[in-house]
């Protein structure tokens, strides 16, 4: 809302409407802290499936629903859900999203969610992502999962910077960069990294037009 609190409506089964319950509701509910104060100075919200996210002013990224309080851990599979036996697996009200150190995630002002990895964009430009990896679709150069968060880089190793835009497929990533031009990264059997071959990339890598130029928007 315009006084940056945030309602939500519709199924709960997963505490997905962080209003302290898992009672579905078929109009909007206020969002609210462990305390069960509304949440407050909230930017930007994203969700998918059952698992929703919201973004304070000063960056800090607060999650609830179906696994989002904490980032997989090296030892869990590269699934993004976390199972019933995990204390995590469902949160009903909105709390700090935290990396596999238990630090609260900040510096975000912006999240793009997909159903195996999540992206998110820092104040300083840079991608930063967690989940499943599998096809390179968290950019770090490799197709491991990671413990915590990773970096977006390029084959140079040099991290991806000056971003404005984020968006994610199944398995592979995207970013716009602020002279317009498109980065991909993950899974590209179907031409979806749109780099002239059909392979997957652990870096991000530039979309090229048909006569092969990396390609601006601009």
């Amino acid at each position: 809302t315009n006084t940056g609190n945030v309602l939500a409506w519709g199924e709960n089964s997963s505490g997905q409407l962080g209003d302290g319950s898992q009672r579905q509701s078929a109009y909007p509910v206020y969002v609210r802290n462990p305390q069960q104060a509304a949440i407050g100075g909230i930017v930007s919200i994203a969700a998918i499936d059952n698992r929703s996210w919201a973004i304070t002013a000063d960056g800090h990224l607060l999650g609830w629903g179906g696994g989002v309080v904490a980032v997989p851990l090296e030892e869990e599979t590269d699934e993004t859900e976390v199972t019933n036996a995990d204390p995590r697996s469902a949160e009903y009200y909105a709390q700090p999203v935290t990396d596999d150190e238990g630090s609260p995630i900040t510096g975000v002002r912006k999240l793009a969610p997909g159903s195996s990895h999540i992206l998110a964009l820092t104040f300083d430009s840079r991608v930063i992502g967690w989940g499943s990896n599998s096809n390179g679709q968290l950019g770090d150069g490799t197709n491991s999962s990671a413990s915590g968060t990773t970096t977006v880089t390029l084959a140079n190793g040099q991290p991806l910077g000056n971003i404005t835009e984020i968006a994610v497929g199944d398995s592979h990533s995207m970013a716009l960069r602020g002279d317009g031009y498109v980065f991909t990264w993950g899974a590209g059997e179907n031409g979806e990294l749109g780099d002239g071959t059909n392979v997957d990339s652990y870096y991000a890598v530039n979309t090229r037009d048909r006569n092969n130029y990396p390609f601006s928007l601009y």
